[in-house]
């Protein structure tokens, strides 16, 4: 800036003008934009970003305000009618709207028209600020644990609605939600539980052995998210009269399902033996020997007693009973024993269910008397019906040697000797010996 002083302001003086200068600085209008914390994908909505102004200032009017400021740079980013507020002469916040998806970092770019600043007619005014992608995983399939293949098995005759061992389970690292489907060969034989991959009998299809013993089917499961994997499994089936031969677990459910059901030690195979007549089956013994199982039901008041398939159901003992509870056999003796939970008594009787006595009743103080179990040593157990041989030493032949052994067993009740299965060693059972002798047994 120049200053200039002529002759006529300065008293007696004819000469030149005089000057003297002073350095302006030229004002520069600028903006900068910021955050509290960095702009990304995942939060861009709803962020809220500062733009200071240097150099000048912002225009008194809210509307030329809101009017002249924009943001621009990543699509589905917006402000929204009141989303601009002016917070001094020199700040104004913008609050953002997202709704959109983007895969690569990007920018924003924030414009103060010249409109939005006073005493102002220049060009625009920018400002940036930098947003991070939300990067996505790629989804992962999910595994079976029994890998590409599996086995089950469960037994002829099977009713609908059994599980067939354990569920075809997977996993999934992404925390899907995992549903399960039937695919494959046999598939239309059986059902699986959409939730859990437990595959189950079907109803309206008859699992017979000699018929068909192994189906193969393929499980698939879902995560939801596009993923999914199959697994091979073959369902083997097995003979009935083979099972009988092997120990099993038994049981009575009563409630919702009333039934009497079996299995491997294990659990594995449960089958589903007696569905037919019962109220509330509650104790339940087995007679191996003789391939029963008796059991009490305090629904119908009944001691009942089917082969161990549930076949040949039959009442021991239909009167006198109110609650009957537990019940117990002592093989030895022929006598099978049970608690009266309401009569308050102890009973016995023959397996038959004659010769019914009472033990111990209420007048020598009994009150709810309830589980029951014998202290008898057990008798030896005698193979199924039909599988007792007289081949006694395993050799192939019924022989002298097999005579010997059947000589010193006579007149006692050891089972193995006992060919028609009445409990002792006897003349009968030697009759039976010689019409063997020579034979395979």
């Amino acid at each position: 800036m120049t200053f200039t002083v002529g002759a006529d302001a300065i008293a007696s003086y004819g000469g030149a003008a005089l000057t003297a200068q002073l350095p302006v600085s030229a004002g520069m209008e600028s903006v900068a934009a910021s955050t509290t914390s960095p702009l990304t994908e995942a939060t861009l909505n709803g962020s809220v970003v500062t733009l200071t102004l240097s150099g000048g200032t912002y225009a008194n009017s809210i509307f030329d305000v809101r009017r002249g400021v924009s943001v621009s740079g990543i699509t589905g980013v917006t402000v929204g009618t009141f989303g601009v507020q002016r917070v001094s002469d020199t700040k104004v916040t913008v609050t953002l709207t997202f709704n959109g998806d983007f895969d690569a970092d990007g920018t924003l770019t924030f414009t103060v028209g010249a409109g939005a600043i006073a005493n102002y007619n220049g060009a625009a005014l920018t400002a940036q600020l930098p947003v991070t992608a939300e990067t996505v995983a790629a989804n992962q399939r999910p595994t079976f644990s029994e890998g590409a293949s599996a086995t089950r098995s469960f037994a002829e005759n099977t009713g609908a609605g059994q599980n067939i061992g354990n569920p075809v389970s997977a996993t999934d690292s992404d925390g899907g939600t995992l549903t399960y489907s039937l695919e494959g060969t046999d598939a239309a034989s059986f059902d699986i539980v959409a939730t859990s991959g437990q595959l189950q009998t079907k109803s309206g299809v008859t699992y017979d052995y000699g018929v068909k013993n192994r189906y193969e089917v393929t499980v698939r499961v879902s995560d939801g998210q596009g993923g999914s994997t199959t697994i091979d499994v073959t369902i083997d089936l097995t003979d009935a009269s083979e099972r009988e031969a092997n120990p099993l677990l038994y049981w009575t459910d009563f409630g919702a399902t009333d039934r009497i059901q079996r299995a491997d030690l294990d659990g594995a195979n449960v089958e589903t033996v007696v569905t037919r007549g019962l109220g509330t089956p509650f104790g339940l013994t087995i007679d191996v020997s003789a391939g029963k199982m008796y059991w009490t039901d305090d629904g119908t008041n009944k001691i009942r007693r089917a082969d161990l398939d549930g076949s040949n159901i039959e009442d021991v003992i239909t009167r006198g009973l109110d609650k009957p509870i537990e019940v117990d056999l002592d093989l030895g003796a022929g006598k099978m024993y049970w608690t009266d939970l309401d009569r308050d008594r102890i009973q016995r009787a023959d397996l038959d269910g004659s010769n019914v006595e009472n033990l111990v009743t209420r007048s020598d103080g009994l009150d709810n008397p309830f589980g029951l179990a014998l202290g008898v040593a057990s008798p030896a157990i005698r193979p199924p019906q039909g599988q007792v041989t007289a081949d006694f030493n395993g050799d192939g032949i019924v022989n002298f040697a097999d005579f010997f052994d059947f000589v010193d067993a006579f007149g006692t009740t050891d089972a193995r000797y006992d060919l028609d299965g009445s409990g002792t060693v006897d003349f009968a059972d030697f009759f039976e010996f010689v019409d063997a002798f020579g034979t395979s047994g």
